[in-house]
């Protein structure tokens, strides 16, 4: 069965709030149901911050708005990146304050590299996670 896919063009038929990116990320959120998976869990949300010179990076407002349907859903997210990525993130603007979600590096919260965990997807049913 193929993936679904949800898209959100860029464009505006009209210029009112409904009609911009952040609102059609709410309304994919909605369709993902999100707040209805999250539920006591402990959810990552992986970033790609910019390494001290990337301008192309996910904007902190989609990252809260993501961070917020989890805390919503009764979930526990923290947003994360690679190591060398997260020491200057909040210079170019990502911190835990403007995302309601921990920033941490990619390592984990323990700062362990892997810790083997139990994974159940349709794909695989063990492997190693980071944190």
């Amino acid at each position: 069965m193929p993936s679904q896919v949800f898209f959100g063009s860029a464009r505006q038929a009209r210029l009112e709030a409904k009609e911009t990116l952040p609102a059609k990320l709410d309304l994919i959120l909605e369709r993902l149901r999100v707040r209805d998976r999250v539920k006591g869990e402990t959810v990552a949300i992986k970033m790609h911050t910019g390494n001290n010179i990337g301008y192309s990076t996910v904007h902190p407002l989609f990252v809260r708005k993501v961070a917020q349907a989890v805390k919503e859903g009764g979930g526990k997210p923290f947003v994360t990146d690679v190591n060398w990525d997260v020491r200057g993130a909040e210079e170019r603007g990502y911190s835990s304050e403007r995302w309601v979600a921990r920033f941490t590096r990619q390592q984990g919260r323990t700062r362990n590299t892997l810790t083997p965990t139990s994974v159940h997807t349709r794909a695989s049913r063990s492997g190693n996670l980071l944190g």
